[in-house]
């Protein structure tokens, strides 16, 4: 089975194993020298093979073997190599030779804007006028004469400024610098207190330029009388701008599960590509090679045009290879132009494995290619419009049935009637999009056609209607769903076994790989609630002047804090481990098995009798005698959270050092969390 499908599908074979390689390399230390050898010597010898056999590479185990450590190799390295902080000319090398240094970022990418702050992701140009590489997250205030992308700033800086990119620091919180690592930047500057200088970049700049397209196309569909509301959802379908568009109608594609039609990706290339193919039908007649090129050019434009975003890129570079796959007419070449594709995206940027919006787009068309034609031949209409629809149904059930895993497992929420809503904006979204990518090229060159664009107006406002009436519907999301990661290899094995019984429903070796599946499913979710019956853990939460303690059994959590205290954002981040959250009053004793915790505030109480604690929490500085509050209660650890200030949380760690105790800030090291039986 392995050499058969090696031998119709080899991107297939060779992708996973990179795959595998690169997932591998981020848990286990190799030196990588040695790895890039090996790989280097293997693909030798199977050269020297491959000649020795007079060009006829036999597809035999032994050659299957060594493709997968070729592959799995280069996985590995290219792992090591995508980490930039590698390079001996990164940054992050020449920030501790000064206390202060003088740094020129240019601003390459813009991030969500709040009414104080803008964000972006500058390069690193220079540090003290030596060459230098690496991204950097920028904070700027928003002012009115603000810089943008393409502008480059030139900063003196203490070194003590330039911090990591933050984290968590309770549990289930996002982590940030988690995220932002996977795109290479691991540093940021806030620039509210600080003089910087701004130039313009110069010479000639493809970002700027595609900037300045963008701004000319804003400028033309603000002119034309659009809404404030169709507007922003103007900016979001063509350009992939999001800053305009307001929480409620977000929330109300969050519900309807038609969320990923705002984010340009394979959806808006693929009608894009469709609306080139209707342009260049004349060209087709004449050559249909040259009618892909004129289509895949257009792509990359579109692509120059929404500032390269990393979600057109893979769209773009996706529907790339499968258009050549398409037009090759071979039954193998959509598969392998897919993976074609996955697999040059990984070497050009590894990190992309670990990008939400990679996997959901790899396997929406994956799922596509596989159950769609499968689906589509169990009943055909004779009517070609309710046939039409129906393509559109089994399209848009195929694509979810693929992205389904992943949208449990990272947003824990499953839209009710998502198959209504796509059905139904879908079709829609073909007009509005094949009318505003009208209206864009007309406004590259300054044209305005008032009737079309009331057109595009009625169109975006029926598509807000209709989001807004199927979000309203009682039970229309599904929230809170835990599933965790096991949870989503067993499911993505599940589709697999689904399509192979599809397939070939009579065989009984189908049959019997879907009850060994459901088997295997049952006993994880057992195992699952058995982990979560038995679970007991103690927290001490981070919030900056607030005390906040939390002990969890079971499904139930009690914080130990009146709940209008608490920030919002904490009690959301628990609602998924914990199914029941109730409140109590603060206590200044605890037991967490068999520790005894004693909490020691402002006061500065502490004098118990017959009360010796393991552990002792400090809130709020209390103004107490460290050395001696050790000496006679003799704890095993201390903990400071977000009530203390800096320079008493110093005090006591030096204190603690000082007596061999153990210590733990969650200012720095983030929530302290005991767990237990």
């Amino acid at each position: 089975m392995l050499l058969k499908t090696l031998a119709k599908y080899p991107l297939i074979f060779i992708t996973f194993w990179v795959v595998v390689g690169l997932v591998a390399a981020a848990y286990v230390v190799l030196p990588v020298k040695y790895v890039w050898i090996g790989v280097i010597l293997s693909l030798i010898f199977l050269l020297v093979v491959h000649f020795w056999q007079n060009r006829q590479l036999k597809r035999n185990f032994f050659v299957t073997f060594w493709i997968g450590v070729i592959s799995f190799g280069t996985g590995f390295v290219l792992h090591y190599n995508s980490d930039a902080r590698h390079r001996s000319d990164h940054y992050i090398h020449f920030l501790s030779k000064d206390s202060i240094v003088v740094m020129q970022i240019e601003l390459r990418q813009k991030l969500k804007t709040s009414s104080k702050y803008a964000n972006y992701i500058g390069f690193v140009n220079k540090i003290n006028g030596l060459s230098v590489t690496g991204k950097i997250l920028v904070r700027l205030p928003v002012v009115d004469k603000k810089p943008d992308i393409g502008y480059k700033l030139t900063i003196p800086i203490q070194i003590s400024l330039i911090k990591p990119v933050p984290t968590a620091l309770n549990p289930y919180g996002f982590d940030y610098r988690k995220y932002m690592k996977y795109q290479n930047v691991y540093r940021r500057v806030d620039l509210t207190d600080i003089s910087y200088q701004i130039d313009k970049s110069e010479g000639f700049d493809l970002v700027m330029l595609a900037g300045k397209w963008s701004e000319k196309i804003k400028k033309n569909f603000s002119q034309s009388g659009l809404s404030p509301h169709r507007l922003a959802l103007a900016y979001t379908l063509l350009l992939g701008d999001r800053q305009e568009l307001s929480p409620e109608i977000l929330s109300d594609f969050k519900t309807t599960g038609t969320i990923h039609i705002l984010a340009i990706s394979g959806l808006h290339i693929g009608i894009l590509l469709l609306f080139l193919n209707f342009i260049f039908k004349p060209v087709k007649n004449i050559s249909r090679w040259l009618a892909l090129i004129l289509s895949l050019v257009l792509l990359w434009f579109y692509a120059l045009l929404t500032g390269f975003s990393p979600s057109v890129l893979r769209a773009v570079i996706m529907f790339g290879f499968l258009a050549v796959g398409l037009e090759l007419k071979r039954k193998t070449s959509v598969y392998n132009s897919l993976f074609a594709a996955a697999l040059f995206m990984l070497i050009i940027n590894p990190n992309y494995l670990y990008q939400i919006g990679f996997q959901m787009s790899f396997l929406a068309v994956l799922s596509i290619v596989s159950f769609y034609p499968v689906l589509v031949r169990l009943y055909r209409f004779n009517n070609k419009y309710l046939q039409w629809w129906f393509e559109l149904f089994w399209v848009s059930l195929s694509a979810q049935l693929g992205v389904l895993p992943l949208s449990l497992y990272y947003f824990h929420q499953f839209p009710v009637y998502f198959l209504i809503a796509n059905l139904l904006v879908v079709p829609l979204l073909f007009l509005v999009l094949f009318v505003g990518f009208g209206l864009m090229i007309l406004s590259l060159f300054q044209l305005k056609i008032t009737l079309l664009f009331k057109l595009f107006g009625y169109l975006l406002q029926i598509l807000l209607v209709i989001i807004h009436r199927i979000a309203g519907f009682e039970y229309g999301l599904v929230t809170n769903i835990r599933f965790s990661l096991i949870s989503l290899f067993i499911s993505i094995l599940g589709l697999m076994l689904i399509y192979y019984f599809v397939k070939q429903p009579r065989k009984f070796r189908s049959v019997c790989c879907l009850l060994v599946w459901l088997i295997v499913w049952q006993t994880h979710l057992l195992y699952e609630k058995y982990q979560r019956f038995h679970r007991h853990q103690y927290y001490v939460l981070h919030q900056y002047k607030t005390v906040i303690t939390a002990e969890g059994k079971g499904d139930s959590l009690v914080f130990y804090q009146k709940p209008e205290k608490i920030n919002m954002y904490i009690k959301q981040n628990f609602q998924l481990p914990y199914r029941n959250i109730v409140y109590d009053s603060f206590r200044v004793f605890q037991r967490f098995n068999r520790l005894r915790i004693l909490h020691i505030d402002s006061l500065g109480i502490y004098n118990y009798k017959a009360y010796h604690p393991d552990i002792v929490i400090l809130h709020h500085a209390p103004k107490i005698n460290l050395d001696r509050m050790i000496e006679k209660l003799r704890p095993k650890q201390i903990v400071c959270d977000g009530t203390d200030y800096a320079a008493f949380v110093r005090r006591c760690q030096k204190s603690a050092q000082k007596h061999k105790v153990k210590f733990h800030d969650t200012r720095t090291q983030g929530a302290f969390v005991l767990t237990g039986k």
